[in-house]
């Protein structure tokens, strides 16, 4: 990812994750340094509506917990063919 997209979108999202603001997992709490996450999993689209800023906590959530709560919160969208 382009540096300066990467700080756009952080920028953008007001240097704040942003999955508490969708609903996603607030009682996780948010820790560890901040990712630009591909919203369409498997990407690397880099447009901004593909993607958000997480903190690592909800980052890796999302990833490898809790998938089907994440897309409903929006943060992960399913392919589209």
């Amino acid at each position: 990812m382009d540096p300066a997209f990467r700080a756009w979108i952080i920028s953008r999202d007001e240097h704040r994750c942003q999955a508490p603001r969708v609903g996603y997992h607030p009682e996780l709490g948010c820790h560890g340094p901040l990712a630009v996450h591909h919203r369409t999993l498997g990407s690397k689209i880099d447009e901004d509506w593909n993607c958000v800023t997480l903190c690592l906590a909800h980052h890796t959530h999302a990833h490898d917990v809790d998938r089907a709560g994440a897309e409903e919160c929006g943060l992960i969208l399913r392919h589209t063919s």
